[in-house]
């Protein structure tokens, strides 16, 4: 599982770069569908009975990615709300 792990932080890595450049559609979908696919991989094993057994290494590794998708989700609120507040503005 720690291999998974791995795979979603570096699809997290992508997202977080597409974010620095010019938005490209094609990019965040290619980048969602690896999330997607990762997530539910994780997504079941939490669920499942081997939580249970989880590593330290694997605790630790999940930190970083909790931490890594509330940063994400910080930038993305807060140009989702200007896009809002543009969007109200407009009309």
């Amino acid at each position: 599982m720690i291999q998974k792990f791995k795979e979603f932080e570096i699809a997290l890595d992508k997202l977080e770069k597409l974010d620095a450049c010019s938005f490209s559609s094609a990019d965040f979908k290619n980048v969602n569908t690896l999330l997607e696919a990762d997530l539910n991989d994780i997504s079941s094993y939490v669920n499942g009975d081997e939580i249970q057994k989880i590593t330290d290494d694997e605790k630790h590794t999940l930190k970083v990615l909790i931490t890594k998708i509330k940063n994400l989700e910080a930038k993305a609120l807060h140009k989702s709300q200007l896009l809002s507040s543009f969007s109200v503005n407009t009309i």
